[in-house]
């Protein structure tokens, strides 16, 4: 393992000596420093069960990854819709208007929010196009927003320093869950 071998991007550091530096991860290995026997810190031992913490992910991910984490997300959220049904109210009024369930996602569903409308969010509809909605169910269902946003996406597949556009990414997942 790296940090076993010594290659640890932890251990990195221009200032470096070459004596182990009172980190968690350098507890368990041969010699420990005596400030770090002082800090009152969980005994950690380096072994397969925690190697994982030299390997974890950078703290900024690259647009490739970015991509993938908002696609992920995209996915999560359409498929929990997906599988549990929208709520009754946004199901009538989307049906009202031609939105075939079956075949749209919803991108984005806020309910009982302090401050917002009963239900409110973003949809892709089965021709691809992009609705901004807020429905008031307090007394009686009543819409406030239905607004088709479509020319406001970004499709774009190679933005600059962003990568692909979210209208992009829930196309494809509209593409995907659709199939």
């Amino acid at each position: 393992m790296a940090c076993e071998a010594g290659g640890c991007p932890r251990d990195a550091d221009a200032r470096h000596t070459g004596a182990p530096r009172a980190f968690p991860h350098n507890l368990g290995q041969e010699r420990t420093s005596v400030a770090a026997a002082k800090i009152r810190v969980a005994p950690f031992i380096l072994d397969d069960r925690n190697s994982a913490m030299c390997e974890r992910e950078p703290r900024q991910l690259n647009v490739q990854q970015q991509n993938a984490s908002v696609e992920r997300s995209l996915r999560a959220e359409a498929s929990y819709w997906r599988r549990h049904g929208v709520p009754p109210a946004l199901a009538s009024v989307g049906v009202e208007r031609g939105i075939q369930w079956e075949r749209s996602i919803v991108v984005e569903l806020g309910i009982d929010f302090p401050g917002m409308p009963s239900i409110f969010g973003r949809l892709v509809t089965q021709d691809q196009r992009f609705i901004a909605f807020e429905i008031d169910t307090t007394d009686e269902i009543r819409v406030e927003q239905w607004e088709d946003i479509t020319s406001a996406q970004n499709f774009n597949e190679h933005n600059r320093g962003t990568g692909v556009g979210r209208g992009a990414l829930a196309l494809r997942v509209l593409r995907e869950l659709s199939a």
